[in-house]
């Protein structure tokens, strides 16, 4: 046979080039997820100074403080500075909640996992308490969710989605 061409196709994959691109676009997005959850969380807490109703998202209202020499103290201690002759002044708050403020997110990239809610360090079991309802401080609280709520509405947010879509067109 004259002019027949012959060729050998060698063909590597190499898996890595296709999983770490895959994961670390997913680590990015599921930070921008828990974000947008945080976000959705932070909304759902309203500045309205009465309690909500059971059922209802938890309110931060403007609660008012005490301060003495410039310096927030505590309702015991402006107590006991009253007790003892000192001057103290009692403030109007900012509306702003402190449970609003502890709400953060956290990602773990090696596990893909991510933990949104309010800080246990500011807030102690506040958030546990509003949002599964349960006896604290003697007073029975009702149930007030706020953390799955916001999670169900971001899951039904269309960004979520474009999230992952986008990243594996970039891929």
């Amino acid at each position: 046979m004259a002019g027949a061409i012959g060729f050998k196709v060698r063909i590597k994959f190499n898996p890595k080039s296709v999983t770490r691109p895959a994961k670390n676009a997913s680590a990015r997005n599921l930070f921008k997820a828990s974000a947008l959850v945080r976000t959705f969380t932070k909304r759902s807490l309203l500045k309205i100074k009465k309690p909500s109703a059971p059922g209802k998202p938890p309110t931060v209202g403007a609660k008012p403080f005490f301060t003495s020499g410039g310096v927030r103290i505590t309702p015991f201690q402006a107590k006991i500075i009253k007790k003892r002759g000192g001057e103290v002044t009692k403030e109007e708050g900012d509306g702003a909640g402190r449970l609003k403020k502890a709400i953060g997110f956290d990602v773990n990239t090696r596990k893909l996992t991510s933990v949104i809610g309010p800080r246990r360090s500011i807030v102690g079991i506040v958030g546990q308490t509003h949002e599964f309802g349960k006896r604290f401080r003697g007073s029975n609280f009702p149930e007030r969710p706020f953390q799955k709520p916001a999670l169900v509405k971001t899951s039904k947010n269309e960004k979520i989605a474009k999230f992952w879509r986008d990243s594996i067109r970039a891929i």
